[in-house]
């Protein structure tokens, strides 16, 4: 922000909300700011914060000054409701409270300075007023350099995972459906090999503006990287998803059929509707809107009609689409679809583990790159059952101390498989596929190790495998029924499970404080939940503990 020189009755004009109870103090503010060499402040004066709130939905203002104790509202939690409406406004402080510790309070929780009655004169909040509009505009430039895709102008992933809960909060508290649509560009590769990088990006920035076009503003945009998009938001009337949809293909179309360009645009998309009920957690959303988009991006490469996105809308076991950003993805997945042709057993389990895990991953408050590891660790954590013999996976009857050995060799052999790779990602899969059957109290196998030292990961698709296994049906077991296993599987907590991973866990299962499944009362503590800190000696006396697979 440039200021106009002084002499010259040129100013800058500054709208200005004051938020003050005290009729004679609003009035000594004005006078302070009449005075300015620069600007010239135009005050709109509110009482309480009910009525602050309202005209801060209705009008826009450059800043507000804002005194904490309202009428109807108290020092940090007058800040934190005036922030919630009004984010993108510079909020300064000015408030009879002399206390330092609610300044810097209020400058964490975003205001830009904090300012008491009496202490400041006219050229000190004229001052404050114009520096605090200023460094506000960098830090939302910062935020937006952070946030923004640059080449494309859409949020990239950084963004969507910033603003996605926000919208997600939306839907749950209106009525309106909402949706999330997942886009990559068909033959994207070859617009790049044939045309260049530079046509490549010219590709990228065309569908980007087709994208924001046909969806209008009902929507999050995204760039997730390379060429794949998303768009997520609330449908402004029954199917306006689909209409954009719609819009979209069509644009594309009549584009490609004019010629004007080197290169046809066409992008595969795979539509997810969301009830406002709508309780997956958003990485079970996005699998599934993946899932969608290859399953149609499949159909179109076979000549077959695209599916209806509505049929996508609920899907009890998505599973984990095989869309690669990494060259040893793919090759993990082929390894893990060879696992699961030896053994069929497999098949459709290492997925709905993957979901889970990573629901828990994300509940206990795991960093993105970390949830994704588990999700892709679980997915092949019985990878070393292919060493297993087939006849031994089958067994019926019950298993000696040679078959036995035999079944539990497969977490040996899966992390000899995946070991000592330069990849953190696959480095992280060996350690759990060596290590989920490990127990909290160090009964499990192979190596005995106990609490801690049992590796995060792991200890997550613990609870994860346990639960699946336990709910699907095998050539050896009838599936149990969900009461069943939630009775089960608590009474081994804090014996075979980590006491917090599995209360997390049981949280996102029964989502009901104090339920009663199977006798057994969700919530209390029905084993300790003390959290060992190291391994415990080989030669510790006590048995193995209660296990429930």
């Amino acid at each position: 922000m440039k200021l106009p020189p002084i002499g010259t009755g040129v100013h800058l004009d500054i709208r200005i909300l004051l938020v003050e109870d005290v009729p004679v103090i609003a009035r000594i503010v004005e006078r302070m700011l009449e005075n300015s060499p620069h600007c010239k402040y135009h005050l709109e004066w509110r009482k309480n914060l009910a009525d602050t709130l309202a005209i801060l939905r209705d009008r826009d203002f450059d800043m507000i000054l804002l005194d904490l104790n309202l009428p109807d509202s108290a020092e940090l939690d007058t800040l934190a409701r005036v922030l919630e409406v009004a984010r993108g406004v510079p909020v300064v402080v000015l408030t009879a409270t002399e206390d330092e510790h609610i300044g810097l309070k209020a400058v964490q929780a975003g205001a830009q300075d904090y300012l008491v009655k009496g202490q400041c004169s006219g050229p000190e909040l004229d001052r404050s007023i114009v520096y605090s509009i200023e460094r506000h505009r960098l830090q939302y430039a910062l935020r937006q350099l952070a946030v923004l895709d640059e080449l494309t102008g859409l949020y990239n992933r950084r963004g969507f995972n910033t603003l996605n809960p926000e919208l997600l909060q939306q839907l749950r508290r209106g009525t309106a459906d909402g949706y999330i649509a997942c886009f990559d560009l068909d033959r994207f590769k070859q617009i790049n090999d044939t045309h260049g990088h530079a046509c490549g990006d010219v590709a990228l920035v065309e569908f980007a503006t087709h994208l924001r076009n046909a969806f209008r503003k009902q929507g999050l945009f995204a760039r997730l990287g390379g060429d794949e998009f998303l768009v997520m938001g609330i449908e402004t009337h029954p199917g306006a998803a689909l209409e954009s949809l719609a819009a979209l293909e069509q644009t594309l179309a009549t584009r490609n059929a004019s010629g004007a360009s080197p290169f046809k645009l066409e992008s595969s998309a795979g539509l997810l509707l969301l009830a406002s009920d709508e309780r997956r957690t958003l990485d079970e959303l996005l699998v599934a809107a993946d899932a969608a988009l290859y399953r149609n991006k499949e159909a179109r490469r076979a000549g077959r009609s695209v599916e209806h996105p509505r049929a996508a809308r609920r899907q009890e076991h998505v599973p984990i689409a095989p869309r690669f950003r990494q060259p040893w993805e793919e090759l993990l997945h082929r390894l893990r679809t060879a696992c699961e042709i030896f053994d069929p057993g497999l098949s459709g389990h290492q997925d709905r583990v993957a979901l889970v895990a990573a629901d828990i991953a994300v509940r206990l408050g795991l960093p993105p790159e970390r949830v994704e590891r588990v999700r892709i660790a679980a997915s092949v954590h019985d990878i070393g059952k292919i060493g297993v013999p087939r006849r031994i996976l089958h067994w019926r009857g019950h298993l000696g101390p040679k078959t036995l050995a035999a079944v539990r060799a497969h977490t040996e052999i899966g992390y000899r498989v995946l070991e000592g790779s330069e990849w953190p990602a696959i480095r992280c899969a060996a350690e759990v596929a060596l290590c989920h059957h490990e127990h909290w109290d160090g009964g499990g196998y192979p190596r005995g190790l106990w609490g801690e030292a049992i590796p995060l990961e792991a200890r997550i698709v613990s609870v994860a495998d346990v639960y699946d296994a336990m709910r699907s049906q095998r050539s050896y077991k009838a599936a149990w029924s969900e009461e069943r296993v939630i009775a089960e599987m608590t009474n081994a907590r804090g014996t075979q499970f980590d006491p917090e991973i599995f209360d997390v866990f049981l949280a996102s299962v029964v989502q009901v404080d104090g339920a009663v499944l199977g006798g057994v009362v969700i919530g209390s503590a029905t084993a300790p939940a003390t959290r060992p800190a190291k391994a415990r000696p080989k030669n510790h006396p006590s048995g193995p503990a209660h296990t429930v697979s």
